[in-house]
Parts: C-alpha cells; sequence; structure tokens
C-alpha cells in the first residue's frame, strides 16, 4: 500500500509484536497522549523501544484548562518524559536520546470542536498546524535550497556575509550588542525596579544586561516596551567607566581597617564620588556655608563635574580622606534621602549599575567588600529609597559563598539567569540576520514578518539553512539544533550563550576557509546547509575550551581535580572517579562531598541505571577526556 501516514489508536496499551513494529518502520511518530502520570510512564517504555529508530514529536491532547491547571499538568509531565527512563550517551547513530525530543505541541481542550457535526472546523485549525507541518513533506523547500546552494558563487557569497560577532566577556566591544541581544523569559523580572541581584555562571550574560542598559539605551528601550521610560541608568562600577585598580582596592581595604571605618561606608562614599563626577549632585551640593553638606563639597572640590569618566589619583585619595571622618557617611545618607525624594517629585528612576566585581576585587578581600554592597542595599531599603535602585550583576559561585546576616532579605530580589533553547536558537537566527544575503535566501523559502512573532518552528526550519537538519543524510539521526543545545549545557541544566555565539563563530571562520583554500572534500559538502558538521565539531571544541577555561577561574579550589581529567573516561565508574578525586590531594574531606560538590556545579550526574557517572558535554572536549569510539 505504501501509504504516507497510518493511525494507531492504542488506547489499551501496546505490545512488542503489534504497534511496536509498524512504528519501528515509520520515519517519523508522532505520539498524541493526555498528560497525566499512567500515560507517561507507558510512553517512556516507547520511547526507550523507538531509540534511534523513529523521529519522534509529543503531543499532550486534549489539555484542559490551558494556562492554569492544564499548564502544570503538560510541565510535569514533559519534565517526568525528559528524565525518566533515559538512555543517554550511547552511540549517536544508534541512539535516539529522550533529552533530544523537540518541545511539545499541546492542544487544549476546545468546546466549538467536541461539539462539532462536521470536519475540519476551520476557525481551530490554528492548534493543529503545527502537527501538520511534522506530517507534511517539505521536500520541496528542501530540494530549492539544495539547488540554489550547489552553485559555488552563491554559497560563497552567503558563507562569506555570514557574521557571529564574538561577544568578549566584558563586552567593551560588542558593538552590535543591541542588534545581536536576545530577549529572555528572565528579561521581565529584570526590568522590576526591586529586582537587585542578576546571578549567573560565568558566560550567561550578565555583563551583557549591563552593558545594553548603559551603551545600547535605545536598544534596551524597545525590548522593555516602554518599561524603562522614566529610568536612567548609571554604572556604579563595572568596565563601562574608569574605575579603581585591583592594588587600588587592597589600599581602601587597609583604609578601612585603619580608620575603623566599613565596606557599606566605602560604597556610599564611591557613589557620592561618582554621582558627583557627573554632576548629578550639583543641586544638593551648591550653596553657601549654611549648607550641611559643606564638609563633603570641601572634599569634593578637586573633583571636576564632567561626563567624563575619569579615575586618577586624586580620586582615590579623596575616598581615602571620606574614610576618616566617619560623620560625612551619615552626610551621605543624608544625602542620598534627599537625592531620592527629588527623583519622586520628578517621576523618574536612577538604577545604578555594578559589574566586574569578581575581577577586580581580590580574592582576600572580596566578601567582606561584597557583604558590604549589599549591606548599602539594605540600609538604602531602610530608609525606603524607592527612586534610587541598585541592580548587582555577581557570579553565582561567588554568591554561594557569601554568608551575612539578612542574606535571605534577598530572596524573591533576585534572578538566576537561564537560557531555554528556544533563546538560544532565536539568538542564533538573529545574529545570523545581520548578514543580508542569508536575509535574503530565508525571505525566499521560509517568510515570516518578524522574528519576535515568529513561531518557534519557524524559527527551527529557517536555521535549517544554517547548519542542516540532521546530523547525517540518515532522517532518523539526531537533529542538529539538538546536538548543538545539549551540548552547550551542563549537567544541571544550565546553558551558555557566550559558548554559543563561540561556536557559531569558530564554525563560520572555518567555512569561510574551506572556501579559500577550496579543501572542501565532495563527500564532505552539505549542499543543503552553509555549516557543515565538521565546521560546528571544530566550533564546539574550541567552545568548550572556552568554556573549561571559564571552569578554572570560577572554581580555583578545583584546580588540581580539572587537571586529572585528561584522558579520564567521560563515564567513569564510582571506582574510577574515587580514583580521580584521590590523585588531586583530596581538596573535599569525603568522596561523597566532592561528587556532590561537582555535581551541584553541572560538571557531572549520577546514571543510576547504568550505575555510573556522565560528565557533561560541553566539558569533555576542553578538558581532553577519554570518549566512546564513534560518539560524535
Amino acid at each position: 500500500l505504501q501509504p504516507d501516514c497510518i493511525l494507531v489508536d492504542s488506547r489499551t496499551g501496546f505490545n512488542e509484536w503489534g504497534a511496536f513494529s509498524l512504528l519501528r518502520a515509520a520515519d517519523k511518530a508522532i505520539v498524541f497522549l493526555y498528560p497525566n502520570e499512567q500515560n507517561t510512564q507507558g510512553i517512556n517504555l516507547l520511547l526507550q523501544a523507538l531509540a534511534g529508530k523513529v523521529q519522534i514529536s509529543i503531543v499532550f491532547s486534549p489539555v484542559p484548562l490551558l494556562g492554569g491547571v492544564g499548564q502544570e499538568l503538560v510541565q510535569r509531565q514533559w519534565k517526568a518524559l525528559q528524565t525518566g527512563g533515559q538512555r543517554q550517551e550511547e552511540e549517536t547513530e544508534q541512539v535516539y536520546p529522550v533529552e533530544e525530543l523537540a518541545e511539545p505541541i499541546i492542544i487544549p481542550y476546545i468546546n466549538g470542536i467536541a461539539l462539532a457535526d462536521t470536519y475540519p472546523v476551520s476557525e481551530f485549525e490554528s492548534f493543529y498546524a503545527p502537527i501538520a507541518n511534522i506530517i507534511e513533506n517539505e521536500e520541496t523547500t528542501a530540494s530549492y535550497v539544495r539547488n540554489y546552494l550547489s552553485k559555488p558563487d552563491e554559497r560563497a557569497r552567503i558563507v562569506n556575509s555570514l557574521r557571529f560577532p564574538e561577544i568578549p566577556e566584558n563586552a567593551v566591544k560588542a558593538t552590535e550588542l543591541g542588534r545581536m541581544f536576545q530577549r529572555t523569559n528572565d528579561f521581565d523580572r529584570f526590568l522590576d525596579s526591586t529586582t537587585c541581584l542578576i546571578r549567573g555562571r560565568k558566560g550567561t550574560g550578565k555583563s551583557a544586561l549591563y552593558w545594553l542598559l548603559l551603551k545600547y539605551k535605545e536598544d534596551a528601550y524597545k525590548l522593555a516596551h516602554e518599561r524603562l521610560k522614566n529610568v536612567s541608568s548609571f554604572s556604579g562600577h563595572g568596565a563601562f567607566t574608569q574605575r579603581p585598580t585591583r592594588g587600588e582596592f587592597q589600599q581602601i581595604a587597609q583604609a578601612i581597617e585603619q580608620y575603623n571605618s566599613s565596606w557599606e561606608a566605602f560604597w556610599r562614599h564611591y557613589l557620592v564620588l561618582r554621582l558627583h563626577m557627573h554632576g548629578l549632585l550639583k543641586h544638593l551640593l551648591s550653596g553657601g556655608k549654611s549648607n550641611k553638606y559643606v564638609d563633603l563639597r570641601q572634599l569634593l572640590k578637586n573633583i571636576p563635574n564632567t561626563s567624563q569618566d575619569l579615575w586618577g589619583a586624586e580620586y582615590l585619595a579623596t575616598i581615602l580622606d571620606m574614610l576618616k571622618h566617619p560623620e560625612l557617611d551619615t552626610l551621605a545618607q543624608d544625602l542620598f534621602g534627599e537625592f531620592d525624594g527629588r527623583q519622586r517629585e520628578q517621576e523618574q528612576s536612577l538604577w545604578l549599575l555594578y559589574d566586574d566585581l569578581d575581577e577586580d576585587l581580590h580574592d582576600s578581600i572580596r566578601n567582606d567588600a561584597l557583604i558590604g554592597l549589599f549591606q548599602l542595599i539594605q540600609t538604602s531599603d531602610a530608609r525606603k529609597l524607592t527612586h534610587l535602585r541598585f541592580k548587582i550583576f555577581l557570579r553565582e559561585d561567588i554568591w554561594q559563598r557569601l554568608n551575612f546576616t539578612n542574606k535571605s532579605h534577598l530572596n524573591g530580589r533576585d534572578i538566576l539567569l537561564q537560557w531555554t533553547k528556544t533563546d538560544f536558537l532565536r539568538m542564533a537566527l538573529r545574529q545570523a540576520l545581520l548578514s543580508e544575503e542569508f536575509k535574503q535566501l530565508v525571505e525566499r523559502t521560509i517568510p515570516f514578518q518578524s522574528l519576535e512573532q515568529a513561531s518557534d518552528e519557524t524559527v527551527e526550519r529557517a536555521l535549517q539553512l544554517l547548519w542542516g537538519n540532521h546530523l547525517t543524510r540518515n532522517a532518523k539521526s539526531s537533529l542538529v539544533s539538538n546536538w548543538i543545545y545539549n551540548r552547550l549545557t551542563d549537567t544541571s541544566n544550565t546553558t551558555f550563550p557566550r559558548s554559543f555565539n563561540r561556536l557559531l563563530h569558530v564554525a563560520c571562520e572555518v567555512e569561510k576557509r574551506a572556501l579559500q583554500t577550496k579543501t572542501t572534500s565532495s563527500s564532505e559538502s552539505a549542499m543543503d546547509r552553509l555549516l557543515r558538521q565538521s565546521a560546528l565539531n571544530e566550533g564546539l571544541r574550541i567552545a568548550s575550551q572556552q568554556r573549561c577555561q571559564d571552569m578554572r577561574e570560577e572554581y580555583p579550589e578545583l584546580q588540581a581535580f580539572f587537571d586529572v581529567l585528561r584522558n579520564a573516561p567521560m563515564f567513569p565508574t564510582k571506582k574510577e572517579l574515587q580514583g580521580l578525586w584521590e590523585q588531586c590531594q583530596r581538596p573535599y574531606t569525603t568522596f561523597e562531598n566532592f561528587v556532590e560538590t561537582i555535581r551541584s556545579i553541572g560538571l557531572i550526574t549520577l546514571r543510576p541505571r547504568e550505575q555510573d557517572y556522565r560528565f557533561a558535554e560541553i566539558y569533555t572536549y576542553g578538558f581532553e577526556m577519554k570518549r566512546r569510539t564513534g560518539y560524535q
């Protein structure tokens, strides 16, 4: 019969000799289930049986009360499908990892469908369009793309036009950050004026937010949809302005001890100095000897009011002078109270941004200095300052090590930056569209109005022009988008946009060099994509090296352990992992504490079924670990 589609109603379940044999012969399977635990357990068995043999899509239907209880049901069962019955990290060509499932399609319960006399019901067709798109043959578009990219001149023209500018760690040189910036789900919470702590692993985009508000204000306002209308941003500390060096911070620490002052007082004086330098305190400090702030004004008289961001010996000397006089700290608190009142009258808010604290504060003083900064925030809250707000960008590992009174005061006022697969793919397409040539190719094949309004499926299809659909010509091999995302995600489900950007930048450069030297063999070239798998592999290798270097900087106490990972197995047994721990002079008192530490930072996870451990893909290349033969 050679049917295009077979429908299986499996309300009584599957068995090995019936539906499984049909499904194993398929190119793709679309599995419908009501979101409950019984169905999820059954589908997990199905996923295991079809591993590596069939491309699978999941549809939750019908989902009651979409957006309320129904959405919670879907999220719970989707998570169970992703974590239950996993058969991870076997040979890529033979196994379909459960974690590489595409995002599920959700169909709500619709009265109009349930009560209809005839089908289809046109007004509800949009709910089912994603299913139709999976079923329908997309060979027409693929054929056009292959024909177009098979022309060497056209392919070279588009590849050479691609630009994936690397985002430096401090984003100083990211001249196109505003155009490249991807708005994630965290962005709305970041815009909340009460959010004062932005936490994240190294490379998750903290500095990008800092620079977006300070250097790319117009882009920030557009992304914020009017929420920044009455907000100005100011660098309290960070690479946007000149600031004290590490050595000068050491001098400040000595002065604090010598004059029996505090880090909270330093941060307050430092902010007074910064605001004065930009002329923002002019009205409050002006006047004759009757002005209550005359002593502050006297100390600041040698500091010019200018829009230039300067820092020199006279600035440090002024700070040290201010620390000598405890009464100035009280004056500074009053000054900020009046400043906040002026802001309130003008219906304006000033956000004070603090970045690069991990770089500029030496380990010996960092904890005390940061605690003082958070105490400044707490004091400002106690004095009910509502139009002078703080935003602290801090590495997650540093935050976890901090211990101070009322740390819980910041619960609910912090965000931990997280990137979803949707965020990653939209960021990749946003950067690819910087090329007018690539943009024209997309418009010819998969046109859409705007990236913000494009569906996830449209984004995936557009990116297939960039890196293809499947890893190999075998339609049952892993999707490239899943391959990339999973290899840039650690075992704590943290993903790293800077690593993703690095991967694409390197892959693009590899392709350009291949075109220049004409080293692309016919067996290697893929005419349905611009970036070949070999280029992506090289990009992943370099991105992994960068990420491993970040880990060394984040966790210096694990340096010896990182050193012994070279040639260590990616899937160590408990005995092998214990041997690695013993080689590195046991940085933790017990093996159990050690395992919990490296698990909590996303380096490793336990595989209960196999009774061994698995290191995250993103670290295996950079630490030069041993991988299984034939595994890509």
